[in-house]
């Protein structure tokens, strides 16, 4: 079948968890199926690696995020998160590609990508939307945890558009809809009356020559630049981490992911435990050395 597939960032390296879902589904469908891959990047160092992906797409096409000046006057009536990722070049190709190859299906990583797709019609009812999460719940709960009454603001009123913008789209005829946690699954099909929904939980392999390494390691893998990333490791090392030293004082938290914050390197300052890596480009030499991943 032809797939035309399409991620809001560049699926490799899977050095993110985010990333690691994009990949490993590439991966697989790939051995079945010819992928045209339309994919947003955040910067040109990233077009390094199209040729790896080569290895697994028919076609790979590349776009930089729009710019902050031509997703402005959007913000509006859009959320930001949705309008920064709209690149007409984008939208371009995939109207061609659905004209020339008449694509099986359409797979549509997170609501925000949704923009390219709304506007063909015929081809909207082949597509597969992979939620990832309930966005408008993620601003909210981001908004209650922000001390700056700015941030508060803004992630509030971002919410709100996003609440919209989510209830306008699932109107339309959309395939199916995939989902990594049962939870917000369950909830989907209640506030938005769905049936066509599918449960996909983020994973990796487990090499059969895995080894019992007991090393008291843990490992946090995530792009910590995104806000609840950032809540979540903050809390953890706040308020589980630290006693887990007081009985394990030789265990160690490697974190890992691109942008970390200034919070985050603060802990890792003060904390010789805490390792922040920054980005790698291969994810195994940690899950090597770890005996919990959270």
């Amino acid at each position: 079948m032809n797939l035309i597939w399409i991620t809001p960032e560049c699926p490799f390296p899977p050095n993110t968890g985010g990333k690691v879902g994009f990949m490993k589904r590439i991966e697989y469908m790939a051995k079945y199926n010819d992928i045209y891959l339309l994919t947003i990047i955040d910067n040109e160092d990233e077009l390094k690696y199209k040729e790896n992906l080569e290895l697994f797409c028919k076609e790979v096409h590349m776009f930089p995020r729009n710019s902050l000046f031509n997703s402005i006057w959007q913000c509006f009536a859009f959320p930001y998160q949705a309008v920064s990722r709209w690149n007409q070049a984008l939208c371009n190709k995939y109207n061609e590609l659905c004209k020339f190859i008449t694509p099986e299906y359409v797979i549509v990583d997170s609501p925000q990508m949704m923009g390219v797709v709304l506007k063909n019609k015929e081809v909207l009812k082949k597509v597969i939307l992979n939620q990832h999460n309930i966005e408008y719940k993620t601003l909210f709960s981001l908004s209650k945890t922000k001390k700056n009454l700015i941030q508060k603001k803004a992630f509030k009123v971002t919410g709100l558009q996003m609440q919209l913008y989510e209830a306008n789209l699932y109107r339309n005829n959309i395939y199916l809809y995939t989902f990594v946690s049962k939870s917000d699954k369950l909830l989907f099909e209640k506030k938005y009356n769905k049936k066509n929904t599918l449960l996909v939980p983020v994973g990796t392999e487990i090499k059969d020559d895995v080894k019992i390494v007991n090393t008291q390691n843990i490992l946090f893998v995530g792009k910590l630049s995104y806000s609840p990333n950032e809540e979540g490791i903050l809390w953890f090392i706040d308020n589980v981490f630290n006693k887990i030293l007081d009985s394990c004082c030789n265990a160690s938290l490697y974190i890992v992911g691109k942008n970390p914050t200034k919070e985050i390197l603060k802990r890792a300052t003060i904390n010789k435990n805490i390792i922040v890596t920054g980005p790698v480009d291969n994810l195994d030499e940690y899950y090597d050395i770890v005996d919990l991943v959270i």
